[in-house]
């Protein structure tokens, strides 16, 4: 399967011969210049509708990206503290695999590495404070998992950890500012687990009011986690908002319930 690298000015030179002209603003951002109607001379306009020197519209000097050694959907792509890409498991036309590989950034390349224990997809990668990579749940070649695991970048393995209290696929796992995991819900579940590295183990850490899978979360900046969306087992989309001190309203009654501790900063 192929892969791609994309560059804005790549990307700006490309679209800018396809867009009207704009105009000059003289309040340069960045060393964008912003344009409405047309660019001043020397500048290009691009899809952005911002002007550009040639100099910034130039191609990206990044290597072509080569394709991976198996081509996969529903698969994880995990940043490694080395810089490098860990991406794992997925499906094929064969079904779900174990197969991962890494990409390496400084030649665009992907490598074998070693396999995970147990085959998913919809699952989720989450690299963890000290480098390694917790693999949860996710659909295996018949049913979803409730297993769980760790990827070593220093040895290329993955090793089985604690597994959750119940199967899930399409959930999240969300790093805290404490080291720990916040796994919630997946497709058909209502639970939220949380996962202590230093012991390899899940602890239960509340449930949502409204059963969901296919939902963001997102870290907020003080340490709460923000549930948004998802769908219900019957097919509806849920609108979620962040709303009060320590809840997480689902239109206005989703709340992530106790421990506290989960929803507040670290300390």
């Amino acid at each position: 399967m192929r892969s791609a690298i994309f560059s804005l000015g790549l990307l700006g030179v490309l679209a800018s011969t396809a867009l009207p002209a704009c105009s000059f603003d003289p309040h340069p951002q960045d060393g964008v210049m912003p344009c409405s109607v047309g660019c001043p001379s020397g500048y290009v306009c691009a899809a952005d509708d911002t002007c550009w020197t040639p100099a910034e519209m130039a191609p990206s000097t990044l290597p072509p990206s080569g394709p991976m050694v198996v081509g996969r959907g529903h698969h994880t792509a995990t940043l490694l503290q080395s810089g490098s890409v860990l991406i794992a498991g997925g499906t094929t036309t064969i079904g779900t695999i174990s197969d991962a590989e890494l990409y390496d950034p400084t030649t665009g390349t992907f490598l074998r590495t070693g396999s995970m224990t147990t085959a998913r997809a919809n699952h989720t990668a989450t690299l963890l404070n000290g480098g390694l990579v917790l693999i949860t749940g996710g659909r295996g070649q018949n049913n979803a998992e409730q297993s769980a695991e760790l990827y070593d970048p220093a040895t290329g393995t993955f090793t089985p950890t604690g597994s959750m209290a119940w199967v899930r696929e399409s959930h999240t796992a969300t790093l805290l500012p404490s080291g720990q995991v916040l796994v919630v819900t997946g497709t058909g579940e209502c639970d939220a687990q949380l996962y202590d590295p230093n012991i390899g183990t899940f602890s239960p850490a509340g449930s949502l009011d409204d059963c969901r899978g296919m939902q963001t979360a997102t870290l907020l900046a003080n340490g709460k986690v923000l549930i948004a969306g998802g769908i219900t087992k019957n097919g509806t989309f849920l609108e979620t908002k962040l709303r009060g001190p320590t809840t997480f309203p689902q239109r206005s009654n989703c709340i992530i319930r106790p421990p506290v501790s989960l929803l507040s900063p670290a300390r």
